[in-house]
């Protein structure tokens, strides 16, 4: 099992007060017991998808893909988000808006605005929803796909056997796929359990003046569409690296050239990005030779290459 898989839910938990602090300072195999995730001394399958290091081992195509398509079938670039599904939401967050959408900017006085194409409750919502009611008996993964005029959410996964569309985008009590799958997420915080997600989506767009996205559900898949105006918001086509946020790997290498020995922590406060956002970054730029590590951690300094 994970253990930041575990100090993730507990932080949550906490932040969203769905659990109190004494209820989670225990050890993470009563944590699991208090989840209903145990069952006779075993793990249940829940539990091995929320917070084993490798759930793809015993459920294949457990994990998320997401890909930047030109045209119908020209993928530019691609990425996966694998591991605990738990840890799953933040980290497809955190890329799409960091790598694969582009915000407008925009100033009310001296205050900085950023509006993207697709909101990002709206987003958060539908994928959380494709997470928590899956089907991961289906070795298809989540997949994500971004074009310039919209972002696709497709999961194996749709709606109870006696619903209808219509019913799905019509108020409607809560029936999970994954029963405890969901306690497990509603206890961290990130999801409620009163059948709203469809209605949170759609306030959400409205609040944003953006369009409502288009659902295509059956009894086995799900298919969640946002449009956007291509003229007005451009995604990031270029090479996969960041950008409009950091203005792309330019400003990330000035950086390290005007001070070859500054560090992760002080590229991040000075980026305004997270730290695991520069370290995949700078990944990158190491794995195609672009800048290479010499000496120690504490003591080395960055190299840029030509």
């Amino acid at each position: 099992m994970d253990p930041t898989a575990f100090d993730e839910f507990r932080k949550k938990a906490i932040s969203s007060k769905r659990l109190k602090k004494e209820d989670l300072e225990i050890n993470n195999e009563e944590l699991l017991e208090n989840l209903q995730l145990i069952d006779d001394g075993k793990l249940k399958r829940p539990a091995v998808l929320l917070f084993h290091k490798n759930p793809e081992k015993w459920f294949i195509g457990a994990y998320v893909k997401i890909g930047f398509f030109k045209s119908g079938a020209d993928l530019i670039y691609q990425d996966e988000i694998h591991g605990p599904i738990i840890t799953m939401p933040d980290k497809v967050l955190e890329i799409i808006y960091l790598k694969y959408l582009k915000a407008i900017i925009s100033y009310e006085g001296i205050q900085r605005l950023e509006t993207y194409p697709v909101p990002y409750d709206a987003f958060r919502e539908a994928l959380l929803n494709a997470i928590v009611h899956r089907d991961y008996s289906i070795c298809t993964p989540i997949q994500i796909k971004v074009f310039k005029d919209k972002l696709t959410i497709f999961n194996i996964g749709g709606f109870p056997e006696t619903w209808t569309l219509k019913k799905l985008l019509s108020a409607h009590s809560s029936i999970p796929r994954n029963p405890t799958l969901s306690i497990s997420f509603f206890r961290s915080g990130m999801i409620e359990t009163w059948g709203r997600g469809i209605e949170k989506i759609t306030g959400s767009c409205e609040k944003e003046n953006t369009p409502e996205p288009i659902f295509d559900a059956t009894k086995s898949e799900m298919n969640v569409k946002f449009t956007f105006n291509p003229e007005t918001y451009e995604n990031k086509v270029p090479n996969g690296t960041i950008n409009g946020t950091i203005n792309g790997t330019e400003k990330l290498l000035k950086v390290i050239s005007d001070n070859p020995k500054i560090t992760y922590n002080e590229l991040s406060e000075m980026l305004n990005l997270p730290r695991r956002t520069i370290s995949r970054e700078i990944k990158k730029l190491q794995e195609i030779g672009k800048i290479e590590r010499i000496g120690a951690r504490k003591n080395g300094y960055w190299v840029i290459k030509d």
